[in-house]
């Protein structure tokens, strides 16, 4: 099993509930689901990637899910609710799931997922709405 390969090199093994509309025929789609599946295996190496705006889109609570699964996740993906665009402006309060995150202790990545109406560079002033700081190369990557 993958989790056994990658236990002894320190890697997580994550799985993400996908929703049937952007992946239609996804084993599974919703987030407990994907948090049973992560409990009948038993790894302590096997976790939750928690899509925040598919959790939104699909299930609601986005911030509720974040109190829930905190215990098994291990990576939050944010993009804009509901076209999956920048995370602001949203239908999604990304700067409240953001604190959510903050305190529920979570040390690990938040990424961010979503289709930029242009240029990525262009597109990043939602960042200074949530804090977070502009790396100084960031400027010269047409597509992150």
């Amino acid at each position: 099993m993958a989790i056994d390969l990658a236990a002894p090199t320190g890697i997580d093994v994550l799985i993400e509930a996908i929703n049937a509309v952007d992946m239609p025929g996804y084993f599974f789609t919703h987030t407990q689901q994907a948090a049973d599946i992560i409990a009948a295996v038993g790894a302590p190496n096997f976790g939750l990637q928690l899509d925040l705006c598919l959790r939104h889109r699909v299930e609601g609570d986005a911030a509720g899910a974040i109190d829930c699964y905190t215990g098994i996740t291990r990576y939050y993906q944010i993009a804009g609710a509901p076209d999956r665009g920048e995370p602001i402006p949203s239908d999604l309060n990304v700067g409240d799931v953001s604190q959510r995150i903050d305190a529920s202790g979570f040390d690990g990545w938040v990424g961010c997922e979503y289709r930029p109406p242009g240029r990525t560079s262009d597109g990043l002033a939602w960042r200074k709405d949530l804090g977070v700081p502009t790396p100084a190369n960031a400027a010269r990557h047409d597509r992150v």
